[in-house]
């Protein structure tokens, strides 16, 4: 159908290109720079937190609408994504829903909390889904972080994310995205600042 058509592409787009000085060290990111394809739920999510940031109200149609499709995207294991859950699109989908209702208690989400549960690492930071080897990036333990936050749940294992988040710390200040090699950016010092902020950790 429609809605599955505007769906039917990659999560994420990876063009290739030569290494700049060896500006790009990370094992993971090797020789390799990734382009983020922004998916329906992060563009619904941008444009509902925009709104709110300007007090701009939509009409109870306008957001019962909304609503109804981010549930469609709502999936068995109580995770939200295209065809398999992931913690970024589980963050994104919880976002819009409290943008857009007062409550979220009409809604069944104890599944959806029991999955973000099953993203967390014992040894510190997030999976993007529960059935992927342990997995070391800054952008999934803060969205992971964030869903947690948005539902008034607490981390598990909150001392070993502070240290995992430190692991990724740079000399310079920065941090990068894995604690493998690799430079700081602006959105990995984003990830870390914002994920320590949550955890209450002291920022040193």
């Amino acid at each position: 159908d429609s809605f599955k058509q505007s769906m039917d592409f990659e999560r994420k787009s990876y063009v290739s290109r030569k290494v700049e000085e060896s500006s790009l060290e990370s094992v993971d990111l090797h020789n390799l720079y990734i382009v983020e394809m922004p998916t329906m739920l992060c563009n619904i999510n941008m444009v509902t937190s925009a709104f709110n940031l300007l007090d701009y109200q939509l009409n109870e149609l306008e957001r019962e609408n909304i609503v109804r499709l981010v549930l469609k995207f709502k999936n068995k294991d109580g995770g939200f994504g295209l065809n398999t859950s992931c913690i970024d699109e589980t963050f994104h989908a919880l976002s819009i829903l409290i943008n857009l209702k007062s409550s979220l208690n009409d809604l069944d989400l104890q599944n959806t909390i029991k999955w973000i549960y099953e993203c967390e690492n014992r040894s510190g930071g997030f999976k993007i889904k529960p059935d992927i080897p342990l997995s070391y990036s800054l952008e999934y333990t803060y969205y992971g972080l964030q869903a947690m936050d948005l539902l008034n749940i607490k981390p598990a294992f909150s001392d070993m994310h502070t240290n995992f988040i430190y692991s990724c710390y740079n000399p310079n200040g920065g941090f990068r995205r894995s604690t493998n090699l690799g430079i700081s950016t602006l959105e990995d010092t984003f990830y870390a600042t914002s994920s320590l902020s949550t955890l209450n950790a002291i920022l040193y």
